[in-house]
């Protein structure tokens, strides 16, 4: 096993990202013989919720969630996908092949039943998850989700179209992989160009852009390949129909978000029978570096009320002195 650290810095800002990279990175060995990697963060004895990153990112991305997860009892299992990362390359048809790995890894952690995470990129796998396995899945927590691409002619192409597709999409990321680690603070100040007030302003923390940087970095650490895979998958199509999902589905969205559209999260969320929408006031598309506190809570609030219907025994905290506003979206 190997331990990642991240070294300790002198100035502390407001997003909780708080505790080191401590963690054990643990891999297991899947049924067709590839390795899968996870890290876990926050309650190790808590509620079992599965993460997938988004796209550009690695199982890294759980530490931004660690100390909201660990205060409201919710044991995050952040896994890299193949091709990034620790995890194995295989050249996947589907989002749903993704999700029969996690359901392997649930196996392996003798997870009986559990909820999925969702940030960005990572829509497409976590909602697979709630389609193959409906009555083990007890819920999606989605983060600033970028919705299905509306590319119809790509999806109805060949696979010779898909595999261009993803050969572009590899040559960009090498590219901008390599002038980022050239000049990192050059790239950042390009992303900040391009987002709100409130996003800016969180992304001055160097704790957070360490963080960042780290992360991005785990994520190529086999290459583009598997980053440019990951991300043609958005334009093949994910393999199941979003009418058909009932697995309780709950979208979070800022409301000044500048990468996720207002109206493409709300088509989205309408495409989905059993989803809901909550837009978070005056925040952006980073808004989940200081609000999962109080978005954990109000899971907890909702999950504790009804998921006794759905065979969860182990009742969940909830945190005193929530947000009133976030928990009012739950009810």
């Amino acid at each position: 096993m190997i331990t990642q650290t991240l070294e300790k810095y002198t100035k502390d800002t407001s997003p909780a990202v708080r505790r080191e990279f401590d963690a054990e990175v643990r891999v297991i060995v899947l049924q067709d013989g590839r390795r899968l990697a996870y890290q876990e963060y926050g309650d190790r004895s808590g509620y079992p919720l599965f993460h997938c990153h988004s796209h550009g990112s690695s199982r890294l991305e759980g530490m931004l969630f660690d100390t909201a997860a660990r205060n409201a009892g919710f044991r995050i299992i952040s896994i890299d996908r193949p091709g990034t990362g620790l995890s194995d390359f295989r050249q996947y048809v589907d989002a749903r092949s993704f999700a029969m790995d996690v359901v392997q890894l649930a196996d392996t952690l003798r997870c009986r039943k559990f909820g999925v995470m969702a940030c960005g990129g990572g829509t497409a796998y976590a909602l697979a998850v709630c389609h193959q396995e409906p009555v083990r899945t007890q819920f999606m927590l989605g983060l600033s989700c970028i919705p299905p691409r509306s590319v119809s002619t790509l999806r109805k192409s060949s696979g010779f179209a898909l595999r261009a597709v993803a050969e572009m999409t590899r040559l960009y990321i090498a590219v901008r992989h390599r002038l980022c680690a050239r000049n990192p603070l050059y790239y950042l100040d390009r992303l900040r160009d391009t987002l709100c007030f409130s996003d800016r302003q969180l992304l001055q923390s160097p704790r957070v852009l360490e963080l960042m940087r780290k992360d991005v970095d785990e994520s190529m650490r086999q290459g583009a390949r598997g980053i440019a895979h990951d991300i043609s998958q958005s334009f093949a199509g994910w393999g199941f129909d979003l009418q058909s999902l009932r697995v309780p589905i709950h979208l979070w969205q800022g409301s000044a978000d500048t990468l996720v559209s207002h109206n493409s999260a709300a088509k989205f969320a309408e495409s989905v029978p059993s989803a809901v929408l909550h837009r978070v006031a005056n925040r952006g598309h980073f808004f989940f570096l200081r609000g999962m506190e109080e978005v954990f809570s109000a899971v907890n609030s909702r999950m504790n009320s009804t998921l006794q219907l759905r065979g969860n025994l182990t009742p969940l905290r909830v945190e005193k002195g929530s947000s009133k506003t976030l928990a009012r979206a739950f009810r």
